[in-house]
């Protein structure tokens, strides 16, 4: 009885060491999965932070702005990404932090950040923009007429790479992504 019990045992042991051994590297593929993401994607966001506009005697640079531009690289080096806009900048004070988009993926570099500004358009461009980098960019004016509130609400950046552009947050993108990639396997 005893030797029908070890063999029994033994016979269990090798098909749970067999199927371990069989869907092990697919487990460690779909957690591999989980984490990092191969496709080229840039993921922006435009948003209105402040804005008022005071109703004085006198007509002209009376409103107060602040808006932020976030853009993250959720998939793989972009060597550049342009921010255009169709409009003076000179007005707006820029300042900008440069950020990992998830704590657990430490970004490889920081991009450089070089903006420029004429009459009629505005562009900043980031160089060598590495994977799980997240850029906020915050342009601030103190002292804007109307006219130049209205045209950074009523026209929005245009973002160009060679990569995959997709419109909302890049930390929340990515969050979503985990937990889809998390759902396909289960799924």
């Amino acid at each position: 009885m005893t030797g029908e019990f070890i063999k029994k045992s033994l016979r269990e042991h090798l098909v749970l060491a067999l199927l371990i051994v069989v869907l092990l590297p697919f487990t460690g593929l779909s957690v591999f999965s989980l984490f990092y993401s191969s496709s080229r994607e840039i993921v922006y966001d435009q948003n209105k932070v402040l804005e008022y506009c005071a109703h004085a005697g006198t007509p002209g640079k009376n409103c107060t702005a602040l808006y932020e531009i976030i853009i993250g690289n959720t998939g793989s080096q972009e060597e550049t990404v342009r921010l255009a806009w169709p409009f003076d900048l000179s007005a707006w004070e820029r300042g900008q932090k440069i950020l990992n988009i998830a704590a657990d993926e430490p970004r490889e570099h920081d991009p450089r950040l070089a903006c420029e500004t004429s009459p009629t358009q505005s562009a900043c461009t980031l160089d060598n923009f590495a994977p799980g980098t997240l850029v906020i960019m915050k342009f601030t004016c103190l002292a804007c007429s109307g006219l130049e509130v209205g045209r950074m609400e009523g026209k929005p950046v245009a973002v160009e790479s060679t990569a995959k552009i997709a419109h909302g947050d890049p930390r929340v993108n990515t969050i979503f992504r985990r937990f889809e990639n998390l759902l396909s396997i289960f799924l």
